[in-house]
């Protein structure tokens, strides 16, 4: 009822979306966000902004609650350097042009749930092929960058070793604790990967504060989440601190690390 007040007097598209935690998740919020834009660019398309040939390259559903902005500027950079032609922004983690121009994007770039999500939602409506994964360091980065330029749907997951030395537990979005684990299987080291967001393939999906305690202090080995979670990491032998802007805030953010540097954090696993 709001929205369309709001509308009514002002004019300007307003949408209304019931945002009460209980119901679901931002992952939830995120998506709802895609479908409501896109139908309404669908309906009407003469509200659509002009489109810039120039740019064709998408990342659907990226949030800051998900990605620190300085991990998302550095990447976004590195493929700007490198003739990535990015519709998004400098500095902005969404482009409406993901909504209004859906059949004009040449390809998709998922880094984080959401973004699968959506991505799977365009390729199976326009055939928009995706690259799943983020590079986390310099020879991932350029076979990340010779794939986008093949325009294939792929990742850049590797497969786990046979004969692993130790075991982690990692807590992040699905795709970017998929994307660190490349790291770990580089390293012999096996690993679950649990998300807070949303069900998952490949991953443990944990909605209950008691299941997450219960898995961060059952492992004894390394533990690889939100400083808050490693509070109940007591028998862990090495653990790093990887801040989730939906878990923790502000209060996490002194311990976040560029994990697209690799060396960064993983000397401390050797």
């Amino acid at each position: 009822g709001v929205a369309k007040t709001i509308e009514s007097r002002t004019g300007i598209p307003s949408f209304g979306f019931a945002t009460a935690g209980i119901k679901g998740t931002y992952f939830d919020g995120i998506t709802l966000v895609y479908k409501t834009l896109s139908s309404y660019f669908e309906k009407y398309p003469n509200k659509r902004e002009q489109w810039d040939e120039k740019r064709t390259v998408g990342i659907p559903g990226i949030s800051p609650l998900d990605m620190h902005q300085d991990v998302f500027e550095k990447l976004c950079q590195r493929l700007l350097e490198n003739g990535i032609p990015l519709i998004n922004e400098k500095e902005k983690y969404g482009s409406m042009m993901v909504y209004q121009h859906p059949t004009k994007i040449k390809m998709n770039l998922v880094w984080n749930q959401s973004g699968l999500y959506i991505a799977r939602e365009m390729k199976r409506k326009y055939g928009t092929p995706y690259m799943e994964g983020i590079p986390t360091d310099g020879n991932s980065f350029e076979t990340y960058v010779r794939m986008i330029r093949e325009g294939k749907t792929g990742t850049l997951y590797i497969d786990r070793p046979d004969n692993p030395s130790r075991h982690a537990s990692v807590f992040a979005d699905a795709v970017i604790g998929r994307s660190l684990m490349n790291e770990l299987f580089k390293e012999n080291i096996d690993a679950d990967l649990y998300t807070i967001e949303a069900h998952d393939e490949q991953a443990h999906f944990l909605d209950d504060e008691d299941e997450i305690i219960s898995v961060v202090e059952r492992e004894k080995d390394i533990v690889i989440a939100d400083p808050l979670f490693l509070e109940f990491a007591q028998k862990a032998k090495t653990k790093i601190s990887l801040p989730h802007y939906a878990v923790s805030s502000r209060v996490g953010k002194d311990s976040y690390f560029n994990y697209l540097d690799s060396g960064s954090w993983i000397n401390k696993l050797r």
